[in-house]
């Protein structure tokens, strides 16, 4: 998120690197890519209280974000 903005953008030749090299340790089966995108959104929930109180309203922002582009993250796996 642009701090000055507030804007967020989804960088998705980072998120499929980072997967493609998982991938190919571990290969992700398909039944696998909602686990992973409950399991990063539960991550958030549960780390949100330790960014401290002015980070509230961006990890909120981040959160629906992730909410709102469900499909456009998953498609980064490869």
């Amino acid at each position: 998120m642009n701090k000055r903005t507030k804007e967020i953008k989804f960088k998705q030749n980072v998120a499929k690197a980072f997967y493609q090299g998982y991938n190919s340790i571990l290969p992700i089966k398909k039944e696998e890519l909602e686990l992973i995108y409950y399991g990063a959104v539960f991550m958030q929930l549960m780390y949100m209280p330790c960014f401290g109180n002015d980070a509230v309203e961006d990890m909120w922002a981040i959160l629906k974000f992730s909410i709102d582009n469900k499909g456009i993250l998953l498609s980064a796996i490869p």
